[in-house]
């Protein structure tokens, strides 16, 4: 997501078709990290919250796919389609990623947490 955003600032794409993906991709992120408190509760393995992250994401994945294409396509990408794709393919692989370390990551704010109790209010 940030770097679509860094690849369209400045381009000269129409302020509404910015507008639209900017929100696609705030749709596309919440339904990513709703699908990860969710799988969180649920003790879902990294394996089965990556299955459940492309199902329960793919319809607000797809509005973001395709406004990401046409925005490549009207910069001149020769395969816009591939690139949307792959943006869309980062972001899933980046929560599998997160949520596979978040155990490791909460005992360290727990210890941390223990070390300096004040600190953490």
């Amino acid at each position: 997501m940030i770097a679509l955003a860094l690849l369209l600032a400045g381009s000269p794409v129409p302020q509404s078709l910015l507008d639209a993906a900017d929100a696609a991709g705030l749709a596309q992120t919440q339904c990513l990290f709703s699908t990860f408190r969710a799988a969180r509760q649920a003790h879902l393995s990294s394996s089965e919250f990556g299955a459940s992250l492309r199902s329960t994401c793919s319809a607000k994945s797809q509005q973001l796919r395709t406004v990401s294409a046409r925005i490549f396509a009207l910069r001149g990408d020769t395969n816009p389609r591939a690139k949307a794709q792959q943006l869309i393919e980062q972001s899933y692989s980046s929560m599998v990623e997160e949520y596979r370390r978040f155990p490791e990551k909460e005992k360290m704010v727990q210890d941390f947490c223990k070390a300096d109790p004040k600190d953490c209010r």
